[in-house]
């Protein structure tokens, strides 16, 4: 979802730049990973590459640490190697959700859920190896027109339920 909405984003942009699907670069290949930042010599490299499904990777942990911990660590050799930056995409799961004022970058990480503990170590990845080239972004509450997210589903549950019908929501969740 993020991928493609930065690749659109990109498309439309007059900068110099390549997405790679993850059928075209998979970044659990260190060799082939390492062989593609030779060739097109980058100077920055976005991460959007991860496993997002939260409560599928309680189930799959180690399908979630394949791609959240060792695809970080793969990405951030290779910058360190080919001298990229990197710019890694995060998320707001590395912390647990108590908190009831903002959060500021050097927060305390407190990740409660296998994807969150996952994006967490990815972080460390990037900051121990990286911590003059790297650059970690916390999102949440991604939406766009691709993928499955929030806003998708509430549109499809309105246009699929009768008019006036009830759709039930969690109201125990805030996102900004």
């Amino acid at each position: 979802q993020l991928g493609q909405a930065f690749s659109n984003l990109l498309e439309k942009s007059t900068d110099d730049h390549k997405a790679f699907s993850r059928s075209e670069l998979d970044v659990l290949n260190s060799t082939e990973l390492l062989k593609v930042i030779s060739r097109e010599k980058p100077d920055i490299i976005l991460n959007c590459a991860a496993w997002t499904n939260v409560d599928l990777a309680e189930q799959n942990v180690l399908s979630a640490n394949n791609v959240n911990v060792l695809g970080t660590y793969n990405l951030a050799v290779a910058c360190l190697k080919s001298g990229s930056r990197l710019i890694h995409l995060s998320t707001d799961y590395v912390f647990d959700g108590k908190r009831r004022t903002p959060l500021r970058e050097n927060s305390k990480k407190s990740p409660i859920s296998a994807y969150g503990k996952s994006k967490s170590i990815g972080e460390d990845i990037v900051m121990d190896l990286l911590p003059y080239t790297g650059l970690v972004v916390r999102t949440s509450w991604l939406y766009s027109r691709w993928g499955k997210n929030f806003v998708k589903t509430i549109l499809h549950k309105l246009h699929s339920q009768e008019r006036g019908s009830l759709i039930h929501v969690v109201t125990d969740q805030i996102g900004q």
